[in-house]
């Protein structure tokens, strides 16, 4: 019997249901986003207006909290290029596995 809740969506994201958590800044945190990942939708993290190093400790965070896939959904304090490949480059260095990324002026280089 197929499962009514998998869609075609839902195998392009790698998740068992349709249920997507938005990637709200200052709510979908790591321990949001493992709740969600966890019972089979797909989670953002919501990093609006946050430094580097919080961004880093929340992806780290979320990957021990679970293996299922997510992404970051990043907000600089200025939407531009340059500001947002300021504040994305060291994470995007840091960041061993290939994450989905996506926020205001995300320069196409930049996109995971």
């Amino acid at each position: 019997m197929t499962d009514p809740f998998e869609t075609p969506l839902c195998g392009q994201l790698g998740c068992a249901v349709p249920v997507l958590l938005a990637g709200m800044g200052g709510v979908a945190r790591w321990e949001l986003a493992a709740a969600v990942a966890n019972a089979g939708g797909y989670a953002q993290l919501g990093m609006v207006r946050e430094p580097p190093e919080l961004i880093a400790a929340e992806i780290t965070a979320l990957r021990a909290a679970t293996a299922k896939p997510f992404s970051v959904n990043i907000i600089p304090p200025r939407p531009n290029p340059a500001c947002l490949t300021g504040r994305l480059a060291p994470v995007l260095i840091w960041v061993s596995k290939p994450l989905p990324f996506s926020g205001m002026s995300c320069p196409t280089s930049l996109r995971g």
